[in-house]
């Protein structure tokens, strides 16, 4: 909405009435803006370039007071002890940037914008815990028919998450799998030579954050033969193995 100021002034004779304006004041509506702990975030002045502003004020509720100010071309963002180091104002735009988050920053900003009008906008930033990266466990890997088959699961300690699978390079055999609360696992087939990067996204009402695995089966002594055939070349190398390892010593003589 706009508020128009102006003078009346009053004639004897007849009676006039000259409305003069000399500024308009426009008002925004309430916006909500995120950041996240010790992160930093950009509050918008919302103004449409190109503005040569003569004067910027941003300020803080309840009390109005001045936290960063511009005026006959001097900046000065050092007004508030809390704030002190931490703030950055672009004289061009108006943004006010705000470095290193702290909970006390969850404040109602305003900024004054002054041109040939006045400009007022309105902000109130929420300060966030950043969500918790996800841990990606590898439970099961198989190689079967030249083709690997890994079992992974994904969890978060988050609450209020909803988890998601990326593969890169995308497979046509993805089985997905939700399990209870804040689980969820992913069962994929590949090529036994390739190398398959797979990320978990924990997804949140306001940010979403992800981890990566590598998996890659590697070599197989045995991928087109039968399972019977790969257990029996598997149990006759243990078989050697134990039996080298319980006669030792008498090899150690016979050399």
């Amino acid at each position: 909405f706009n508020h128009l100021k102006g003078v009346c002034i009053y004639s004897d004779a007849q009676f006039y009435i000259y409305f003069i304006v000399f500024s308009v004041v426009s008002a925004e509506v309430l916006q909500e803006v995120f950041g996240y702990l010790g992160s930093n975030v950009t509050l918008s002045s919302r103004a449409t370039p190109p503005w040569n502003f003569s004067k910027i004020e941003w300020s803080i509720f309840p009390n109005s007071t001045w936290i960063a100010t511009y005026r006959s071309g001097r900046k000065n963002t050092e007004r508030v002890d809390q704030f002190k180091g931490r703030l950055s104002l672009n004289t061009t735009s108006g943004d006010l940037t705000i470095h290193g988050l702290i909970s006390q920053d969850a404040l109602e900003y305003t900024v004054l914008l002054f041109h040939q009008s006045i400009t007022v906008h309105k902000i109130r930033l929420k300060v966030l815990q950043r969500p918790v990266e996800p841990s990606i466990q590898m439970i099961y890997t198989k190689v079967q028919e030249g083709r690997c088959w890994v079992l992974l699961r994904c969890s978060s300690q988050d609450e209020g998450v909803d988890l998601s699978w990326e593969l890169k390079p995308p497979s046509d055999s993805v089985y997905r799998m939700t399990g209870p609360g804040k689980q969820g696992a992913v069962l994929i087939s590949f090529s036994n030579k390739e190398k398959t990067e797979v990320i978990c996204t924990a997804n949140k009402t306001t940010a979403k954050v992800s981890a990566a695995f590598t998996s890659q089966c590697g070599s197989s002594a045995c991928p087109r033969l039968r399972e019977g055939l790969c257990f029996l070349f598997g149990f006759i190398a243990g078989l050697l193995i134990f039996l080298i390892y319980c006669f030792k010593d008498r090899i150690g003589i016979l050399t």
